[in-house]
């Protein structure tokens, strides 16, 4: 049984690094299928282990806004995607985001609307949108 204990760590390690910064609970095994209520509450009290399921349990948002200069960055987590997974189109004041089989349909807020999309990539789980005026309205030094 060390081996399969070994195996199931490194499992268990894996799946942290995967959900980061999500905390990721567990529970002793109890030796038998948990059946009924009482069986149910005991796994939940041992998984939970004094952590309310309904408190926030991630200071940090799916999805930001942020400027940087004359630029604004969209940040999106997308956790377990790869980059040619992805595909980003545009059509007015939407972003379709689409990953895999699922799509996501964004409404751009007004500080978004009238800019371009210069660009996007993903990095650490996230995909990051960069806007920027479109070259009518830029300003030329």
């Amino acid at each position: 049984l060390a081996e399969w204990r070994r195996t199931q760590l490194d499992h268990l390690d894996t799946i942290a690094a995967s959900f980061d910064p999500l905390p990721v609970h567990t529970a002793e095994h109890v030796g038998a299928e948990v059946v009924g209520p009482d069986a149910l509450r005991t796994l939940a009290e041992g998984l939970w282990d004094g952590v309310d399921p309904l408190d926030r349990l991630v200071d940090r948002r799916p999805m930001s806004l942020r400027r940087d200069g004359d630029e604004f960055l969209l940040t999106l987590d997308l956790p377990f995607t790869d980059q040619d997974e992805i595909d980003l189109t545009r059509n007015d004041d939407e972003l379709f985001v689409t990953v895999g089989p699922h799509r996501r349909t964004l409404l751009l807020p007004d500080s978004l609307r009238r800019r371009d999309v210069a660009g996007a990539g993903l990095r650490d789980g996230r995909l990051e949108v960069i806007f920027t005026d479109p070259p009518a309205t830029r300003v030329r030094s």
